[in-house]
């Protein structure tokens, strides 16, 4: 059985994930116990619901995944592996989509399954040390339905809009 690692990375988004939501609770209570807030207050409480919701929703949620892999299925657990552990057959599978973002001076690539037609989690290279062998496990198994190219903009705004 392959089991993904992650680079410390991922564990810095984890922190960070929990540093804006400790700050975000401490605003919170500060506002409740002066039982009233100001317009810093208000732009301070704004700010870290917007990065908590970023960094749990699209990150932890839907990039930093803990994916196990075998001959007959793959099981992935959101939020660094934290969340509940999901299992598909791979006969389940549609395929898998793999994408190639590019940034200014480097680039990475994610591999997205799809079941149904609908994106299940996505393998991000950046958070996964042994990507490669899960991208090779992974071609072994099911079918690239896909190849495309985005850059980080538009990876902002799909964010955004899912």
């Amino acid at each position: 059985m392959l089991k993904s690692k992650f680079q410390n990375k991922a564990y810095i988004v984890l922190c960070l994930t929990i540093l804006v939501l400790a700050l975000l609770a401490y605003f919170i209570s500060s506002a409740i116990q002066k039982r009233s807030i100001d317009l810093d207050g208000i732009i301070d409480i704004g700010a870290f619901i917007l990065a908590g919701a970023f960094l749990l929703f699209s990150e932890l949620r839907r990039r930093i995944v803990s994916v196990s892999i075998d001959h007959q299925s793959i099981s992935y657990t959101n939020y660094a592996g934290l969340g509940k552990r999901r299992y598909h057959w791979w006969y389940e599978l549609d395929g898998y989509i793999l994408t190639k973002v590019s940034m200014q001076e480097s680039s990475y690539e994610y591999i997205s399954l799809i079941r149904e037609g609908k994106t299940l989690f996505r393998i991000v290279e950046f958070y996964h040390d042994n990507y490669e062998e899960i991208k090779l496990a992974l071609e072994s198994q099911t079918k690239c339905i896909e190849e495309r190219e985005t850059n980080l903009l538009d990876e902002l705004l799909e964010v955004i809009s899912s």
